[in-house]
């Protein structure tokens, strides 16, 4: 996208800004604030500079978490820890990190790591909101969002045919109550830090059902590769590229010049298994956008072949396995919640469109939506 996001409206109309961790998120110009990309978006810089050793951080543990050893190393964890005491670390996610570690002994309890990343993140977020008092500010969370694709059979086993273990349903059972509370822990937060001369805003833009066909499908795991240049070697290309990991199986590849990122398609298309791709490939520009086809397990010795040259190479060698199903999916609807200070609460009868969002809240900042933000904001009552 690159059309002017809220924060780009706001800023250029000279209003102070803080953007931490919006999802799929880029600046147009040089923002009047703070900006901290998402943990997604690898090749857009934060502003100012120095919050890139968070960023960093945040991006290996997110991007690779499934991997057994990360690019991590001591110094990072260094630099990440200094960063954090010089800008707001708590005495209390001190303690919540502490009591994680101490409950993950015998491998239990590592996937309420995700809901820690919201402690450190608030932590960094109250630090700047005091320090430059903004007039438009977001923060983006995906803990809960994690789980629930997760673990919601666990939560309603009922509702799928095959059934759980006890010790499954007694570890991962609490897993989305518990992030629906962490999250009710965090907005309270953010009343307290907001007063009650702010307006907030909370959307969720989408939702989670159960999907009970998941285990029938036969989905049980993904494939990431597991070094990207050496991938990318075998297959043949050579032309310069970045690399952007996305979620679970899917990356990006960006090229100079579209005609190399054809080239590139072609390629990664040829990889196979038997009559299998091995990757599915959508071009875009001078992007390529690659999603691992495979969800079954794929035993020792068996091999991918480049069709046409007949090359082949061990596919465990180039890729690792992740377990994996996805036991909730995404639901079209959403919450959107305004809190005005000094005015009562009304429900809007109607669902409205995801589009009204962006144009509501720049009507909250007293600013105009651009033409392209087609749809009309809704009429807050006073």
């Amino acid at each position: 996208c690159d059309k002017p996001r809220i924060w780009d409206i706001a800023s250029d109309a000279g209003l102070k800004v803080w953007v931490c961790g919006s999802m799929n998120s880029n600046v147009r110009n040089k923002i009047n604030g703070y900006f901290l990309p998402d943990p997604w978006s690898s090749e857009i810089p934060p502003q100012p500079g120095f919050l890139s050793p968070y960023l960093r951080f945040v991006q290996s543990n997110v991007q690779e978490h499934t991997r057994e050893r990360m690019a991590l190393n001591s110094g990072d964890y260094a630099k990440f820890l200094g960063f954090m005491m010089r800008h707001g670390l708590s005495a209390g996610t001190i303690a919540s990190s502490a009591r994680q570690l101490l409950s993950e002994r015998g491998r239990r309890n590592r996937w309420k790591r995700a809901a820690l990343l919201d402690r450190f993140q608030f932590d960094l977020f109250s630090h700047v909101y005091r320090k430059i008092a903004p007039d438009f500010a977001t923060f983006f969370s995906n803990s809960t969002a994690y789980v629930q694709h997760r673990f919601w059979k666990y939560m309603e086993p009922e509702r799928f045919p095959i059934p759980s273990s006890p010790e499954e349903l007694s570890e991962y059972g609490p897993a989305i109550l518990y992030g629906y509370q962490r999250m009710d822990d965090l907005i309270a937060r953010f009343l307290k830090l907001a007063g009650e001369h702010t307006t907030l805003v909370l959307c969720t833009a989408l939702s989670q059902h159960a999907y009970p066909t998941a285990d029938e499908e036969g989905r049980k795991l993904f494939y990431r590769p597991r070094e990207y240049k050496k991938l990318a070697r075998f297959a043949g290309v050579t032309a310069p590229h970045s690399v952007s990991p996305l979620m679970a199986r899917q990356f990006y590849l960006q090229f100079a010049s579209e005609e190399e990122m054809r080239d590139a398609a072609r390629k990664f298309e040829s990889l196979s298994i038997g009559d299998q791709k091995i990757l599915w490939v959508r071009p875009k520009g001078r992007d390529l956008f690659l999603d691992c086809a495979l969800f079954t397990p794929q035993p020792d010795g068996t091999l991918m072949r480049k069709d046409g040259s007949g090359e082949q190479a061990p596919f465990n060698d180039y890729f690792y396995g992740v377990p994996d199903v996805m036991y909730g999916v995404h639901h079209p609807d959403g919450i959107f919640w305004i809190r005005q200070p000094g005015k009562i609460g009304w429900v809007h009868p109607e669902k409205v469109s995801l589009t009204t969002v962006a144009p509501t809240v720049l009507r909250l900042l007293g600013l105009q939506a651009p033409r392209e933000m087609l749809a009309p904001p809704l009429s807050i009552a006073a």
